[in-house]
């Protein structure tokens, strides 16, 4: 995997330069991989051949169009369907995104099913430092080792093999597995929660309701050209909470925490706030925008 800090500036640097190891041509060899892809989701999840589901699914305008049906078809009690169902779900345009909905048609932040698939991989866990406190709580509660990371998947992938991690989940809806090779795979995501259900015997909305026990933003997005001086703004402005520069800057008070994080690229800064509370989400959000002048 390559990545900021992970090999990508070793290439550029010798592109730079024009220094190549070798000028003999490559060679191109097609193979189509769609069966062995489907045999290894097939072959992981087994027992999903005899549960009963029925899904909604917008593929549209994403990769997972290609191959979703195909999938599907290997496990013979999975039901499409478009008004009644027990599971949504939406494909980002790569298909390495997914988000689901419960029953109810109640999109689930993507921060909750990370703390919700904590309960199905118990182990060391990487989650982004921006998903709510539930997640590390509920990775502790079944005895996973909780690890914080920035945001992105070079820095995910990199935790989880510093920490030989077997799961991790960003906000973003990206969920990285030890089983599919360290990388995030919307499919496998779906499938985990699918068979989460089937162990649980319950429906989704009510096994995340436990879990949203705290209150938060989406992540708000500013355009910003100087990030940097939010970044101080907000270290001086609240400089009486515990303070964490990991990722932009992220501060925590004992029922409250905010996240300020610069994009690395675009001229965006994005802010996310969580209370225990909805009345101080409300409160502390609105104090935090006029303190650092948005």
């Amino acid at each position: 995997i390559l990545g900021e800090g992970g090999g990508l500036e070793e290439i550029r640097n010798s592109a730079l330069r024009g220094v190549f190891a070798d000028k003999e041509r490559g060679r191109v060899q097609e193979k189509n991989f769609k069966e062995e892809y489907f045999n290894f989701f097939e072959e992981k999840f087994n027992e999903l051949k005899k549960f009963k589901i029925k899904i909604k699914a917008d593929t549209k305008n994403s990769a997972v169009g290609l191959f979703f049906s195909d999938l599907i078809s290997r496990f013979p009690k999975f039901e499409i369907a478009q008004k009644k169902y027990d599971l949504g779900l939406s494909f980002d345009r790569d298909g390495d995104r997914i988000k689901f909905s419960d029953e109810k048609g109640r999109e689930i932040a993507g921060d909750i099913i990370t703390a919700l698939l904590a309960k199905y991989f118990r182990g060391p866990v990487v989650y982004s430092i921006n998903s709510s406190w539930a997640v590390k709580e509920e990775i502790k509660k079944h005895g996973g080792r909780a690890i914080e990371s920035r945001v992105g998947h070079s820095f995910i992938k990199k935790a989880m093999r510093e920490n030989s991690a077997i799961f991790a989940g960003e906000l973003s809806g990206h969920y990285y597995f030890k089983d599919f090779f360290y990388c995030d795979s919307a499919l496998f995501a779906m499938l985990c929660v699918i068979d989460l259900l089937r162990k649980e015997k319950k429906p989704l909305s009510k096994l995340i309701v436990p879990l949203q026990r705290y209150y938060a933003t989406p992540e708000l997005n500013f355009s910003i050209q100087n990030k940097d001086l939010y970044i101080d703004k907000a270290a001086a402005a609240f400089g009486d909470g515990q303070i964490s520069y990991k990722d932009g800057i992220k501060i925590d008070y004992p029922d409250w925490w905010f996240i300020l994080r610069p994009s690395n690229t675009e001229d965006v800064i994005r802010l996310r706030v969580e209370a225990s509370t909805q009345k101080l989400l409300e409160d502390k959000k609105i104090l935090v925008l006029t303190k650092l002048g948005f």
